[in-house]
Formats: C-alpha cells, structure tokens, sequence
C-alpha cells in the first residue's frame, strides 16, 4: 500500500471533526438506553435493548450514509482530484474514520451493558448473549462499510443495510433456542460457552477479513475514476 500516513490522518481527522456532534448524540443516546437498560423492570431490559441495538446501527450507517454515499451524490470527486490525495491514501482514510465514528458508540453501549450486568439485578449469565449481539453489529457493520467502499453505489449499500437488519431476528431466535444460552440466562454466574467463543472469534475474524480484502482491491486503484 502506498499511501502517506500523513495525508490519512488529516482526512480522518476531517471526517472526526465533522462528525463530533452527531457521535456526541449516538453516545447520549446510548447512555439513555442503558439507563432504561438498569431500571429493574421486564420490560425496560427489552426496552433497553432495543434502544443501544438501534442506536449502534444508526450510528454506524449514518457515518456510511455521509462519509462514503453522501460525498459520493454531491460529486465531491473532483475537488479530491485537485488535492495532492492518492487514492489510497483516501480509501484508507474512509475506512479508518468510519471504524472510529461507529466504535466510539460501540464502546460506550459495550462498557455500559458489561458494567449494568456484572453490578445489577440482571442476571450475569445473559451476559454472554448480549455481547455477541453487539460483535454481530461490528461484522454487519463491516460487511455494509466494505460493499460502500468498493461499490460506491448507493443502492448497494441500502440493500446491504437491510440484508444485515433483516437477518438479525433469525439469528436471535436461533441463539436463544441453543441450550448453551438460554440455560444459563438466569444464572447469577458468568458463563461463556465454547460456541460462543468461537462465534464471536468468527465473527471479529470475517470483519476483518473483509475489510480488509475491500481496503486491497480499493488501494490498488490508481485514479479516482
């Protein structure tokens, strides 16, 4: 890859700066998912849930939508063009910055859920289940940030954000369903199970690979066009 790391931080850093407030609002959003998350009650647990779940999403289609698709549809590519910015170097940017403005919430909601879990009356045993859930939305979010930036298509990229939406469900229902899970979900124990292990490595492994297949077929480009 040949790119000046430089340049890259600059366009991070661009990109950091533009995004400071809506991050900002995905973080407080966050917070209040967890406060719901804390309230001793059934139905602020699942409230609670659903809240950081969309929060998480939004925050890191929303850097997607703007970043990649948003420059994209104001044809910011030719003042790109004018700049001393190789391809490379912007690809590399987009992916960089993208990965930063979702895994800021990421970690908030993450540490919070961890945190609510071990020192409330949510039992710990659920524990295991709820962090594969937000590991599932890291590798959505890098199967849809890789088809963005390879693609360039708006329409692509809509569809990749429903697919991954949509196969969230199915895959619920089929963790809760594996005695592995939901026999230790009143447990006042934390358990991790050998299939959730593997899961989650999984999962990081093909969120990485993919990114990082997308970041080298990007980087070999030589022009914008």
């Amino acid at each position: 890859m040949n790119a000046d790391f430089n340049t890259v931080k600059r366009l991070v850093l661009k990109d950091w700066d533009l995004h400071q407030k809506p991050i900002a609002g995905y973080c407080g959003l966050g917070i209040l998912g967890l406060a719901i998350l804390g309230y001793p009650h059934a139905w602020a647990f699942y409230m609670g849930c659903v809240t950081l779940l969309t929060v998480m999403i939004a925050a890191g289609f929303h850097a997607i939508s703007t970043t990649i698709i948003g420059e994209k549809k104001e044809q910011t590519t030719p003042f790109i063009m004018s700049l001393p910015v190789r391809p490379s170097e912007y690809v590399l940017a987009k992916v960089i910055a993208n990965c930063v403005i979702f895994l800021v919430p990421w970690c908030v909601v993450v540490t919070g859920v961890v945190f609510l879990t071990l020192t409330t009356p949510i039992p710990n045993g659920i524990l295991q289940f709820l962090v594969l859930m937000c590991v599932l939305l890291i590798m959505n979010y890098a199967i849809v940030l890789t088809v963005t930036v390879v693609s360039e298509s708006e329409g692509l990229s809509i569809f990749f954000m429903v697919l991954v939406n949509l196969l969230l469900n199915p895959f619920i229902m089929l963790t809760l369903r594996n005695p592995e899970f939901y026999e230790h979900m009143e447990s006042d124990v934390v358990y991790w199970s050998p299939t959730a292990l593997v899961t989650i490595a999984s999962m990081l492994a093909i969120a990485f690979v993919v990114v990082g297949l997308g970041l080298w077929r990007q980087t070999k480009r030589e022009t914008f066009i």
